[in-house]
């Protein structure tokens, strides 16, 4: 009988010291995930402002001079980071706008229609030449990488608290138990 009464006191007390490891555990994963999450969103809008200024300035002197050539290739390589989604030139006057946007399988794509989700963040910039605006470009970011990568390091640190306090539990609980 008493050692069944040691068992459940040993029970009782790896449950309670589990729980509240895994609490303060708990509230630091939050508080990480959340500044993690604060760096991420900053870090994507950074990454967006930075390819839109380069952008409006590498396209300038072909857009100028109507090299659409040179201007698809600047377009292009500047897709280079996964989160970048579409980039669209729009000309003034006459001047049709050009698109270099992600299609099936992450391939580049140059045609039309424009394919955006509202929750993508854009950042515009005028396109200068000799003081006169040419044009407008457009560099379109999606959410989604962020997203997913927030989600697996959420999971990760719930599934770590958890096989730590099962370790915790079976541990005292053998400490206690015998």
């Amino acid at each position: 009988m008493r050692s069944n009464k040691v068992a459940s006191i040993a029970l009782l007390v790896s449950v309670a010291l589990t729980t509240i490891v895994s609490a303060v555990l708990l509230v630091f994963a939050a508080y990480s995930y959340n500044s993690e999450s604060s760096k991420r969103w900053q870090e994507l809008q950074r990454v967006l402002n930075i390819s839109a200024d380069q952008l409006a300035l590498g396209v300038a002197m072909p857009a100028w001079n109507f090299d659409d050539k040179q201007v698809f290739s600047i377009m292009r390589a500047s897709m280079n980071q996964r989160d970048l989604h579409a980039i669209v030139l729009y000309g003034t006057g006459s001047k049709r706008e050009q698109v270099v946007q992600r299609g099936a399988g992450d391939k580049l794509e140059t045609s039309l229609p424009l394919a955006t989700t509202p929750d993508m963040l854009v950042a515009q910039r005028p396109i200068i030449v000799d003081g006169a605006t040419i044009g407008t470009i457009k560099v379109f970011a999606t959410p989604t990488y962020v997203r997913q990568d927030l989600l697996d390091q959420r999971r990760a640190n719930l599934v770590a608290i958890l096989v730590l306090a099962a370790v915790l539990v079976t541990s005292l609980y053998g400490l206690y138990g015998s």
